[in-house]
């Protein structure tokens, strides 16, 4: 993403009221980085949940570059706006949520949404119901038809076993990081620290195909027509 010098003042007005309403959530170390990282963004690959949140809040990012858009009309249109969503991990600012909300009730639909995440810096937004706790094993998923983890990082498994345990769909955009356990280092690579990245994307998608293929049909798909740099794993009843 490019911010032209002629937009500055336009997005440090939007960016000043973002952090006027919701700084007092974010540490003082976040705060600083967004002030000194804000007109400098990076490559997708680089640019942080918690920049590319806010560059979507202050609507700096094309349609083509918002993949927190793009996810959410890719979920509607593939599996229904009547869905009951519980997103995984929503970060500091709820993205995606606050798209998946204003989906469903532009299509009328009777859908809801549910983010879950200890850092959330909002305690009300549209009609999200907003968790300000982590999603664990204990966690209750009966009342949700589908999982979705915008990188969710360390929580792919979980939300993969929680999903088919529960005979739940799951979409999962993955993170650019591994989650090797250190068994599986040890017994895999040999103790190696940081294995090809190519070797977890294999991993989850075998993860996923061994829990919920009997059920499911288990899709890894590219979705770099928002800019988005790392594949989705997800599943569709038969």
């Amino acid at each position: 993403m490019k911010i032209s010098s002629k937009d500055n003042y336009k997005y440090l007005k939007a960016v000043a009221e973002y952090l006027r309403k919701y700084k007092s959530g974010y540490s003082k170390e976040a705060q600083y980085y967004i002030r000194d990282h804000f007109f400098h963004p990076e490559s997708a690959r680089k640019t942080p949940d918690l920049m590319m949140q806010i560059y979507a809040e202050c609507d700096m990012l094309p349609e083509e570059e918002n993949w927190y858009l793009g996810f959410s009309k890719m979920i509607g249109e593939r599996y229904g706006w009547d869905y009951r969503v519980l997103e995984v991990g929503g970060g500091f600012f709820p993205a995606f949520a606050k798209y998946m909300d204003e989906g469903q009730r532009a299509h009328g639909a009777r859908g809801t949404i549910t983010t879950y995440d200890p850092r959330l810096v909002t305690t009300k937004l549209g009609g999200i119901t907003l968790k300000k706790e982590e999603f664990t094993r204990a966690t209750n998923i009966e009342s949700y038809d589908i999982l979705v983890g915008i990188m969710p990082c360390q929580l792919t498994r979980l939300i993969i076993d929680k999903a088919t345990e529960a005979h739940k769909e799951f979409f999962i955009a993955m993170c650019g990081c591994t989650h090797f356990t250190k068994q599986e280092l040890q017994e895999r690579y040999q103790g190696m620290r940081n294995p090809f990245y190519s070797e977890w994307v294999d991993e989850v998608y075998d993860y996923a195909y061994e829990k919920a293929h009997d059920e499911f049909l288990v899709r890894l798909e590219d979705c770099s027509q928002y800019s988005f740099p790392y594949p989705v794993v997800s599943t569709k009843k038969k």
